[in-house]
């Protein structure tokens, strides 16, 4: 497997993990949305975004390395 497929595949990969770590945190810290919480986001909300900012920066990567 090439290094661009490599890039591709595993930037794909973060984005839905870090997808899944922002939908666990609003499921299960932000459940109840009639009233806001004392705190508005877990640690599974920091480690969503970063994720995701890994996997978009490993897919830029991989069309930049045409």
């Amino acid at each position: 497997m090439r290094d661009d497929q490599l890039f591709f595949w595993g930037g794909l990969l973060a984005a839905a993990l870090g997808s899944l770590a922002l939908m666990t945190d609003h499921l299960v810290f932000n459940a109840d949305l009639l009233e806001p919480s004392s705190t508005p986001h877990s640690g599974f909300f920091a480690a969503g975004v970063f994720i995701i900012l890994s996997g978009g920066a490993a897919l830029v990567a991989a069309f930049a390395r045409d």
